[in-house]
């Protein structure tokens, strides 16, 4: 059980709160999370004995250019943060941790060459370099002529690719060329060559 807060003159709302496993490799994507309350505490009723993670995050920012996340004790990368180990019949552990302003940015761009039968299928990736979830963004579809725009991105560096999904095989296909991209601001012309899947 914890209670996360914000910084100091901004409104406590209710955060997703994730319990990562430690394991190696390390599994950012899985582990177990619940809702906040409002007023920022939560308690984990039932987990496994381990050592996790512990991290929160805006499910839904109020703002469209700021988020607030962390990790325990208090800090936003997830390799500065402190394990808590949960042993078998050690009753409740205590996580208090405070949250951190993000920015987040807009990633506007067009994949070139993309045939007009293919737009509907295709979605545009960003993929962090963190092995991170709070680091996952939602790719989204892409619109006429192979514009995209990808919302809330935290900064950092990403890699850029299309992919398209095959129905019938229920399958991804590469079809673009892969870019590099770092992104400290938006994004107004981030470039991707189309490559028909082979």
């Amino acid at each position: 059980c914890g209670k996360v807060s914000f910084p100091k003159g901004t409104e406590p709302r209710a955060v997703t709160v994730r319990a990562f496993p430690t394991a190696e490799p390390p599994f950012p994507f899985l582990g177990e999370d619940v809702e906040s309350k409002s007023d920022g505490s939560f308690c984990f009723d039932w987990i496994e004995p381990g050592k996790f993670m512990i991290g929160a995050s805006e499910t839904e920012p109020r703002r469209s250019n700021v988020r607030y996340v962390g990790y325990y004790p208090g800090v936003l990368p997830r390799s500065q943060a402190t394990p808590i180990e949960l042993k078998r019949g050690a009753g409740i552990v205590r996580a208090d941790f405070a949250l951190v302003r993000q920015p987040l940015f807009t990633v506007r761009g067009y994949l070139r060459g993309v045939p007009d039968s293919m737009v509907e299928a295709t979605q545009v990736f960003l993929m962090s370099d963190q092995l991170d979830a709070f680091y996952y963004v939602e790719p989204p579809a892409l619109g006429p002529h192979g514009t995209f725009e990808v919302r809330d991105v935290p900064p950092g560096h990403y890699t850029a690719f299309a992919m398209r999904e095959n129905d019938e095989e229920e399958s991804t296909t590469f079809v673009s060329t892969v870019s590099a991209v770092e992104i400290r601001g938006n994004v107004e012309d981030l470039k991707l060559e189309f490559v028909p899947a082979r």
